[in-house]
């Protein structure tokens, strides 16, 4: 029995260590609060369960006072001076029980307002030194007769203003929204100014009621600011005084509802403003369901604005925050609190930009400090209680029923933001009438880089010199054909090899002294290299040391259709017979394309796609090597068998493969890599890049002269931004390297992305844009940036972990004669259908592949509980 539970014992702490380590690594991904600041260690304020609702305010004297609601003794009340906490002290407040909104001034007041059961509006106020001493309140007065929402702030003078919605609807009071102001304090109260009229106001309630106000005095002038929802007719509103609010100018409208989208609308506006600056936020869509999240900016107290902008799209994919409000406070950066199921992010804007969502996790759950239980925080109270800290109070939900205070520091607001990028902003490589269909970067052994690209009828160059492009010069024409696909290598001679295909189904190859490239009379005549009847859309060009050219190419469709080898070792005066080096017919596909060569210490390797014909998209990913220079292959390895949408093929040195794939995973893609160290006999079990945000598609990687990879993608980050993510495989890890966050304008139509190191550790990306929304007259338009990298001399050495050897297909061994009903015959095809989704060039995603591992390690752990459990039965 002792022997059995102490098998038991291990086997527990094996899954515990299995099961934690996944958690761990999930909290490591969304703990992304900078590392200079830090939470303040929890405060249990009330230590007597059964307590709710905790309210914060800080005085001028810069003393927090915290009330809570205690099932037992009512309110109960605290304060913090110094870093000392006062025994909680029940107090008989006279907006018992209703809870209040707290409000200091810099003269030491605490100013109250609340609502009671039937909406009545009133207010209260005392000294800061007398909170909580229930005989110093002003005796309460009510302000207004039924209000179902309000706001209030104080401006440096200490004048009060105060917006309210009110649902009753009179002759002389119409349901509407109001404003009053304060001057003295308190003591009194203007006049209401009805700042608009709407008999649908009758028809809200608390929860659907949202008014904001915001005051800044700037250039002597006392500038207010009001917003709010009016629900029913699906429109927001903004109204302003530039007189301290004695006079209003007529509600503009910020957002509506569209006809599309009738069912939805804005909703939860909220108001931030600093010095000239006002900035309004909101919500789209439907409250607890699905919402997206929008902007506008004034930088000129409110009179002009900003379009709409779209921020925090991937925080909220697929649902709605339930909470989203900014935390007021006095300086340039406004503070957003954000409850996505009850996770809380805080995000910054510092005036242009929002920060990444930062994940709170202290704010939603902690351990208690004393007894080590779960505190789950909820009912949370945040103010700004100095330009660069917040305070919070909650209450617990779980066991412990208390109430608790926590504090920290934002820190120096730069950390918020990711450092300068050291990408230099695109700029224009090559702009077209017509569309340039593909284009390729290649970088020479003296350090330059080359560019070509083909257009409608022909292609162009390039050259990357002394910090700049060199002007383009058209090399080839073709009058006759459009060009699909184009590929390029360098020998050791220092030829620059074309090779391209067209949508008649031809094969080209051409060459010219990379030297002279930019003249096109230096290029010798192409030719069309196959007598196929048709070529599929894209072919890969590979130049051996030995200076033998190898083109490999496909046949997508109907009889004969494969992967095919033809070589030259006359520079491309003659060309070999083709070597079949995948028979798609005879293994059943549909469709096949997309082949890519590399050598390895002469190996050869090659990858290619399957199609399919329903809707023209890769379903898989292949390998295949020759290790007798292409004329014998071995049998081919299934990469990945699920749609995917782009695949790379890389090389260094004598032994190193890598293959890159995106693959499609629910509504999502995923980036995905392979690694062999013995020229591909052996892989490591695929590996992911990590999750930053949604990839939008176009992605691109090389190797760099000293063996490390580079891979460039195009996200959409947290915040909703348009960035280029960098990664680096140093040999044994990824890591993120720098991004850039795209302008504006150059987000949209984004489809291909290509990239190059040079010898001199020069990263060059170029990326094309297609149907420019800004420009009319160009089709395409293709970019250029570029950043320098320091190219390590040596990478470490790696490490081969979880091989898996190259399989043998079922059906590799049949013979094209033999009659096998699986076979299926594809009946003719379009060609034109063959140019839709390159993947071998472009259109991609990512996040994290770890299915393989976690099913292996369950195995594992099952078959060892099975053992024990069976030992120790017998005994």
């Amino acid at each position: 029995m002792k022997n059995k539970l102490i098998n038991l014992g291990i086997i527990g702490l094996l899954i515990t260590i299995w099961l934690i380590n996944p958690l761990r690594a999930l909290a490591e991904e969304f703990e992304t609060t900078p590392q200079s600041t830090t939470w303040s260690s929890p405060v249990n304020l009330s230590n007597s369960g059964g307590a709710s609702d905790p309210l914060i305010v800080k005085d001028s004297l810069d003393v927090t006072h915290v009330i809570w609601q205690d099932i037992f003794d009512g309110f109960v009340y605290s304060q913090k001076v110094a870093e000392d906490w006062s025994s909680p002290l029940a107090v008989q407040f006279s907006f018992d029980p209703y809870l209040p909104t707290l409000l200091a001034d810099q003269a030491g007041n605490i100013h109250v307002f609340w609502l009671d059961e039937i909406d009545g509006l009133f207010y209260s106020r005392t000294s800061s030194s007398n909170f909580g001493n229930a005989d110093s309140w002003l005796e309460p007065r009510q302000i207004a007769e039924t209000a179902l929402a309000f706001d209030v702030v104080i401006d440096q003078a200490g004048d009060l203003y105060l917006v309210y919605i009110r649902p009753l609807d009179s002759e002389n009071s119409p349901a509407g929204v109001y404003f009053h102001s304060s001057r003295d304090r308190g003591a009194s109260w203007s006049q209401a100014v009805l700042l608009q009229e709407s008999r649908y106001f009758r028809n809200l309630t608390r929860d659907t009621a949202n008014v904001q106000i915001s005051t800044v005095t700037y250039d002597e002038v006392v500038n207010i600011y009001a917003v709010w929802d009016n629900p029913a007719r699906g429109r927001i509103f903004f109204a302003r005084s530039n007189d301290g609010g004695q006079n209003w100018e007529p509600p503009n409208e910020i957002d509506q509802t569209q006809v599309a989208t009738a069912l939805s609308g804005p909703f939860n506006v909220n108001l931030s403003a600093y010095e000239n600056q006002v900035l309004v936020l909101w919500q789209v869509g439907q409250a607890g369901v699905s919402c997206t999240h929008h902007y506008r900016l004034s930088n000129d107290n409110g009179q002009t604005w900003s379009d709409n902008q779209r921020f925090l799209q991937q925080l909220t994919d697929g649902g709605c925050p339930r909470e989203l409000m900014v935390i007021p406070g006095d300086g340039p950066n406004t503070l957003l609190y954000i409850n996505v199921l009850e996770d809380v992010y805080l995000s910054v804007w510092d005036g242009s930009r929002w920060s990444q969502p930062q994940f709170q996790i202290v704010m939603s759950n902690f351990p208690d400090p004393e007894i080590q239980t779960s505190v789950e925080l909820r009912c949370r109270n945040v103010i700004r209680t100095a330009l660069d800290s917040i305070s919070v109070v909650g209450c617990d939900i779980g066991s412990g029923k208390d109430v608790w205070y926590l504090e920290r520091s934002l820190g120096d607001i730069n950390d918020w933001f990711p450092p300068p990028s050291a990408w230099t902003s695109p700029s224009v490589l090559t702009q077209s009438d017509n569309p340039i269909t593909s284009y390729v970067l290649i970088t020479d052994p003296q350090g330059k880089t080359h560019a070509l690209w083909a257009i409608t009828n022909g292609i162009n160059y390039s050259r990357w010199e002394q910090g700049g492009w060199l002007e383009s010069s058209t090399i080839l024409r073709m009058p006759n054909e459009t060009i699909n696909y184009l590929a390029a290598q360098i020998d050791a001679s220092g030829r620059l090899h074309i090779a391209w295909t067209t949508t008649s189904g031809g094969m080209f190859h051409s060459w010219a002294n990379v030297e002279r490239a930019s003249i096109g009379t230096e290029w010798i005549t192409s030719r069309n290299i196959t007598d196929a009847s048709i070529v599929g859309e894209s072919v890969d060009l590979l130049v051996s040391p030995s200076g033998r050219v190898h083109i490999v190419y496909s046949i997508p469709i109907n009889e004969g259709r494969g992967i095919y080898l033809v070589q030259s070792d006359d520079q491309g005066a003659t060309w070999s017979e083709p070597v079949l080096v995948f028979d798609a017919s005879v293994n059943g596909w549909e469709i096949v394309d997309s082949p890519q060569i590399r050598e390895t210490g002469g190996v050869l390797h090659v990858v290619w796609n399957q199609r399919q014909f329903a809707d023209m998209s890769h379903v898989g990913a292949y390998y295949s090597n020759s290790s007798d220079g292409g004329s014998t292959w071995s049998p081919f390895r299934t990469i990945v068998d699920v749609p995917i949408t782009y695949t790379k093929l890389l090389a260094h040195g004598n032994q190193t493969v890598h293959l890159i794939w995106i693959e499609e995973s629910g509504d999502r893609l995923v980036s995905a890599h392979e690694v062999s160290h013995d020229m591909g006999e052996t892989w490591n079990s695929p590996s992911g890049l990590g999750t930053i945000g949604m990839l939008l598609g176009p992605t691109d990687a090389t190797i760099d002269p000293a063996g490390q990879l580079h891979l460039l993608q195009f996200i959409e980050n947290i915040t909703g931004e348009v960035e280029l993510i960098g990664w680096l495989w140093d040999g044994l890890h990824w890591t993120a390297d720098q991004s850039l966050i795209m302008d504006q304008a150059l987000r949209e139509n984004l489809s291909s992305l290509a990239v190059s190191v040079s010898a001199i550790g020069q990263v060059i990306g170029v990326y094309r844009q297609d149907n420019p929304a800004d420009d009319q007259s160009a089709s395409s338009i293709v970019y250029s940036f570029q950043r320098m990298v320091e190219l390590p001399d040596e990478l470490p050495t790696p490490i081969q972990v979880a091989t898996s050897p190259t399989p043998t297909p079922p059906m590799q061994g049949l013979s094209p004669e033999e009659d096998d009903p699986q076979i299926k015959v594809t009946p003719t095809l379009d060609v034109n259908l063959l140019l839709q989704d390159q993947p071998a060039s472009g259109d991609q995603s990512f996040m994290v592949v770890g299915q393989i591992a976690a099913s292996s390690t369950t195995v594992v752990l099952t078959a060892i509980i099975l053992i024990v459990w069976r030992r120790n039965s017998k005994k």
